[in-house]
């Protein structure tokens, strides 16, 4: 005989074994979900790897660059100052030689001015005593 109690246990079973059913339909979906995420995160992770390691690359790259850039400026820069240097010192050298030029120029002109200031002195005593024995007179 089956008691009343039965039909509702069995009735009970059933709906207990379908919510077994259920919740290990839904654990096995998380867990399916859970291992999708793993390989998604884990496939993010590596193309941010990826990412991190190209940008690490490209940043040497150009941090290689602009060394080279600052070494060429720098070499240029001190190319230049030698250049400069040596027609400062061209530029000097050339002043100097023109100076001694002018001095040497000056010195033989004053030189010949003095010469022909006398010989004009000397001539024109020379008349003034010329004047004097001709005429008889006596010249300031």
């Amino acid at each position: 005989m089956t008691t009343a109690a039965e039909p509702a246990t069995e009735s009970m079973m059933e709906t207990v074994v379908a919510l077994r059913y259920a919740l290990n339909e839904a654990t096995n979906e998380i867990a399916a979900a859970e291992q999708r995420l793993r390989a998604e995160a884990g496939q993010e992770i590596a193309q941010l790897h990826d990412t991190i390691v190209a940008l690490r690359t490209e940043l040497s790259h150009q941090q290689r660059q602009a060394d080279e850039a600052l070494e060429a400026v720098q070499r240029s820069a001190t190319n230049e100052v030698g250049e400069l240097q040596d027609a400062v010192k061209a530029g000097r050298d050339h002043a100097a030689s023109l100076r001694h030029e002018h001095d040497t120029e000056t010195a033989e002109l004053r030189r010949a001015f003095e010469i022909e200031r006398r010989e004009l002195h000397d001539t024109i005593a020379a008349l003034r005593q010329r004047l004097e024995n001709s005429a008889g007179v006596k010249t300031p």
